[in-house]
């Protein structure tokens, strides 16, 4: 995702969505549509930049959300979440190109799915290694309803309170994202803060904020697994899945081994790992991109190898040993801190390649849609990276 700016986004959308754009929020700009050129914004800048405070903020933060959800995996959000409903997007969405395009015209004719393809899309987006995954869990429906939600929002609370000194105010929002994967949004009130801002009345003030800090779950209950996205390590990930465990599952969580992680992915740095496929999948390659790697004994020396364009799969395991050669490090002592796959797929429509990230503790292939998501984790258990 490339840097938000106004003239970037406003260049990214057709001038036919952006005129639906801007009237849907009663602004009929004075601007000359059908003489202006797409990607020319100028005019249309100006004018954007010249609306009442309030209505300013509240263009730019649709467009914000428009720019994070024209990605691949928010486009695929996008249409999950129209399957999901029953109302799967149509052919007009099929037909338009551009992402952005794609996003404001989901934005503008189909607002009952927008506001969940957003929040997905932003928990796709948060740093993967915040994220981490337990498995063995029982494969049951969760407990979703309000009272069950208050008791776990109270729960989080009081564990931030007691740890952090924060935390006090919580809401919790489940969302199901498929047949099988529910979202557990947790929000929770940060350290108040003062700031000088300039006010929806255009006035320059000095005003007290209490922003939010967010846990999220995601939780398979056909697989048993959870990931969870949370900052602190392990003194806060530990105690935040007993909470989940207790109050969602009606259960205790067993002690974990600290040596065992979800994820075996140190084999991916030996180019004889072998992946195996089924003819019926019809994949026709999997390589690994990607790699960083960290020395064992210093985790602080890490470094990072990848496979050029025009490369086979080899060539990056050709990278990986012109790098260990020259520090002199035997390949023992290298530890795989996160891998990027991609598989090569025939006979799925237009989709083309299934690509995810995979390390110790998290894999991001809960944001794909359904099938490759399915697909991602059969493969990632046959090859004997997933624990059991």
């Amino acid at each position: 995702m490339g840097h938000y700016s106004h003239k970037t986004v406003l260049r990214q959308i057709s001038n036919r969505f952006l005129r639906d754009f801007f009237e849907s929020k009663g602004h009929s700009l004075p601007v000359a549509w059908d003489k202006i050129t797409e990607t020319r914004v100028q005019s249309i800048y100006d004018e954007f930049l010249r609306l009442p405070e309030g209505q300013f903020r509240e263009i730019e933060l649709d467009m914000r959300d428009i720019h994070a959800v024209a990605t691949e995996d928010g486009i695929r959000a996008l249409i999950e979440a129209g399957r999901f409903c029953g109302r799967p997007l149509g052919e007009e969405f099929q037909r338009i190109d551009s992402r952005h395009d794609k996003a404001i015209w989901v934005l503008l004719r189909r607002p009952d799915i927008w506001p969940d393809a957003v929040r997905f899309a932003h928990a796709d987006s948060l740093p993967p290694r915040y994220w981490q995954k337990r498995n063995g869990l029982p494969a049951k429906p969760p407990d979703t309803s309000r009272a069950i939600m208050d008791r776990l929002g109270e729960a989080i609370s009081a564990f931030f309170v007691q740890s952090e000194g924060r935390g006090r105010l919580s809401l919790v929002e489940p969302y199901r994202r498929s047949d099988d994967l529910d979202y557990f949004f947790v929000y929770l009130s940060d350290y108040p803060d003062t700031a000088v801002i300039w006010n929806d009345a255009e006035e320059l003030v000095r005003e007290r904020r209490r922003h939010a800090f967010e846990v999220v779950y995601a939780f398979d209950h056909r697989a048993g697994t959870l990931d969870m996205y949370a900052r602190g390590g392990r003194k806060v990930i530990r105690p935040l899945q007993e909470v989940f465990a207790d109050t969602i599952l009606g259960i205790r969580l067993a002690p974990e081994d600290p040596t065992e992680y979800p994820y075996r992915v140190d084999g991916l740095k030996d180019r004889s790992f072998a992946f195996p496929t089924d003819p019926e999948d019809g994949i026709t390659e999997v390589a690994v991109r990607r790699m960083r790697l960290s020395v064992a004994g210093n985790p602080r020396k890490q470094f990072t190898v990848s496979l050029p364009d025009d490369g086979g799969p080899g060539a990056m395991y050709d990278s990986l040993e012109n790098e260990i050669n020259q520090d002199n490090l035997p390949l023992s002592l290298l530890r795989v801190e996160r891998a990027t796959i991609t598989m090569k797929l025939t006979g799925r429509g237009r989709i083309r390649r299934l690509t995810f990230d995979v390390g110790p503790k998290s894999c991001n292939l809960k944001g794909k849609r359904e099938e490759l998501r399915e697909l991602g984790e059969k493969y990632l258990k046959r090859w004997g990276i997933e624990s059991a």
